[in-house]
């Protein structure tokens, strides 16, 4: 019965001076450092890929500030023509852009009204004339692209800036 009192007490001695380390890598998992690792590993390629996709944001975000940029659209000034044939009002510059680029391939000139509301305008048509505005909205909703809400804008109503 002593000895087996002794065998107990060993064992309980050898079980508490190894670590759990010691009985992982007998069966073949990982150790407490080599997990440690593998968590340092992990951690460096989140911070990794956390930085390329930060990145390519910014330069997304960089690229898009200089296209908004230089594709302006040219604004109107005193002495230009008192009547616009309005396609679109955006309170986002990308879509009168957008827009701009759409109208110019067509071969119009498109201009840009401010509105103090804060809405840009995308005047396609300017003239002093009222028939010539009203021509060329009536001729301008026989394209395919044509919004159903086009308008002539009176420039002696001074809603712009």
């Amino acid at each position: 019965m002593k000895t087996l009192r002794t065998a107990v007490i060993l064992m309980m001695l050898a079980f508490s001076l190894t670590s759990c380390d010691f009985f992982r890598s007998l069966v073949g998992k990982p150790t407490s450092a080599e997990l440690e690792q593998m968590r340092m590993e992990v951690q460096k390629k989140a911070e990794r890929e956390r930085f390329v996709a930060d990145s390519i944001k910014a330069a997304e975000e960089a690229a898009r500030l200089a296209a908004s940029q230089s594709s302006e659209l040219p604004a109107v000034v005193e002495g230009d023509p008192r009547f616009h044939v309005i396609v679109g009002c955006f309170r986002i510059q990308d879509n009168a852009n957008n827009l701009r680029q759409i109208l110019t391939k067509d071969g119009y000139s498109p201009k840009k009204i401010v509105f103090k509301s804060g809405y840009d305008a995308v005047s396609l048509f300017q003239s002093d004339d009222l028939e010539q505005a009203m021509r060329a909205l009536w001729n301008f909703k026989e394209s395919p692209y044509c919004p159903e809400d086009i308008w002539i804008y009176d420039m002696k109503n001074k809603l712009h800036e």
